[in-house]
């Protein structure tokens, strides 16, 4: 990871957050297409930090946190969608192709049922979730055969345990 000289980064999308091991975590696409990350001290937020000199994307990154570590999705340049992780925020795996996904737009991200789960859109618009079942993915489940702009998840871990996926 390097800190940016100035630790500030103007974001070109959304931000993404997520709570990994009792911290709150930020990740954004600073201006230059890399992927920047902050997290809040208490009292603040600390200096924000390019988590990859090599890692670019055209869109806004997901986040989120999965037994025992912390997940950060990209659209890459070549549209594939990439994922990465890291059990401290610190060191990062490097990213890994999807399967054969490619999108137009940002993902999503959550854990939910043991499983970690990615909403994507496929490069003619339609909505798909798949799980991480161990090294593999599931094949994807198509929500919404055709639409615009980025997925997002949530979970509700209380009562009736689901996975929410909102879509236009």
């Amino acid at each position: 990871m390097q800190r940016d000289a100035d630790q500030q980064v103007a974001a070109r999308h959304a931000p993404a957050l997520a709570v990994h091991n009792n911290t709150l975590y930020c990740v954004l696409t600073g201006l230059d297409g890399k992927i920047y990350l902050s997290s809040f001290t208490g009292s603040g937020w600390a200096s924000t930090i390019k988590v990859s000199t090599t890692w670019e994307t055209p869109s806004a990154p997901a986040l989120t946190s999965h037994d025992g570590r912390l997940y950060i999705a990209l659209r890459a340049t070549d549209d594939s969608v990439r994922l990465a992780s890291s059990a401290d925020a610190a060191a990062w795996s490097s990213t890994s192709i999807v399967s054969d996904w490619r999108t137009y737009d940002a993902s999503a991200l959550a854990s939910f049922d043991g499983k970690l789960h990615l909403a994507h859109r496929d490069r003619d618009g339609a909505l798909h979730v798949g799980a991480l079942n161990g090294s593999s993915w599931s094949a994807p489940t198509q929500l919404q055969p055709k639409g615009y702009g980025a997925p997002s998840l949530a979970v509700n871990s209380v009562g009736i345990k689901s996975l929410w996926a909102v879509f236009v």
